[in-house]
């Protein structure tokens, strides 16, 4: 199928390019803003503007913002009958950091005065990551958590004596920075991101880099808290290559403490915690093991393909 998209998260369209259909990638002369994932051979780049004559040839098209791609490009699909895809990848509490109280109010109408009518409609289907973020919009649709080529990660060795650490910004209320800036005094942390408020940390140079990170380091830090799920990505990954997660209590995390990681109630257990994982490699190698069995178990790359298939072909 030839499935029209938008030049966002890049990490997660990686993903959708697991499922070998033809993608076309909208909004942007580069492949996204991230150096750390490959272009798929699957994967091309579209230079023009996207009109009314160009989105006919695609048989469906995949948005990620609910509000700037539905307004654009799904209401140009529903005009010319092909059918539109509405991912939602945070939850409806999501405010972001920088928005007024206002602008937060206006969010919470759209979805009761515009979302809930278009899900109505038979050209439009949302799409979310996780129960909970479905469970956040009151929306009809399908839960797709997310999958992770697994075969592609780089056995897990542990053998650098620091965390890990893997975002952007996480001075955001997505994460709880206070909790970062402690830990960090108190244990090496490796940051890998674009983070202007921590000097220290910087992007991966590329998918490999990041892999490496995800063998060589300890333990991987997260630190996600409410209203996102607790866990992203990136602590996926990560555990998808063997390495145990250290993270703070959180209702949807998938780490269960002393199973495939260590989960803390508040910053000086972190901290306790994380020096107990710094400092035993054999406890880190055993936990980290179920980590990546949780991944088989729970976030498989062919399970998010099988979903994919069907919402795309349905």
């Amino acid at each position: 199928m030839k499935v029209l998209t938008i030049n966002r998260h890049t990490a997660y369209l990686y993903l959708l390019s697991k499922t070998d259909h033809q993608f076309f990638v909208a909004g942007g002369e580069r492949w996204g803003d991230f150096a750390q994932r490959p272009m798929p051979k699957n994967v091309i780049i579209l230079n023009e503007p996207v009109d009314g004559k160009i989105i006919k040839s695609f048989d469906v098209v995949i948005g990620h913002d609910p509000l700037h791609d539905l307004m654009n490009l799904g209401l140009l699909a529903v005009r010319h009958g092909i059918p539109y895809i509405q991912i939602l990848h945070g939850r409806c509490e999501r405010t972001g950091y920088k928005r007024s109280f206002l602008v937060r109010q206006v969010k919470r109408l759209y979805r009761h005065l515009i979302l809930k009518p278009i899900s109505l409609s038979k050209f439009v289907r949302f799409v979310f990551i996780s129960p909970s973020v479905q469970k956040s919009w009151k929306l009809p649709g399908t839960v797709i958590c997310p999958g992770i080529p697994i075969d592609e990660m780089i056995p897990y060795r542990g053998d650098k004596e620091t965390l890990l650490i893997v975002g952007n910004d996480l001075h955001r209320e997505h994460f709880d920075f206070t909790a970062l800036q402690e830990v960090r005094k108190a244990l090496p942390v490796k940051i890998v991101g674009r983070n202007p408020k921590i000097l220290e940390a910087a992007p991966a140079a590329s998918w490999e880099e990041l892999k490496e990170l995800y063998s060589s380091c300890r333990a991987y830090l997260n630190i996600t808290r409410e209203p996102e799920d607790g866990y992203n990505l990136a602590t996926l990954e990560a555990m998808a290559s063997g390495m145990p997660v250290l993270t703070l209590q959180h209702p949807t995390s998938p780490i269960r403490d002393g199973l495939n990681g260590l989960v803390a109630k508040d910053i000086n257990e972190l901290i306790e915690k994380g020096q107990k994982l710094l400092q035993n490699h054999d406890l880190a190698k055993k936990l980290g093991e179920n980590a990546r069995k949780t991944i088989l178990e729970k976030f498989s790359i062919q399970r998010f393909v099988e979903d994919w298939d069907k919402i795309l072909k349905g």
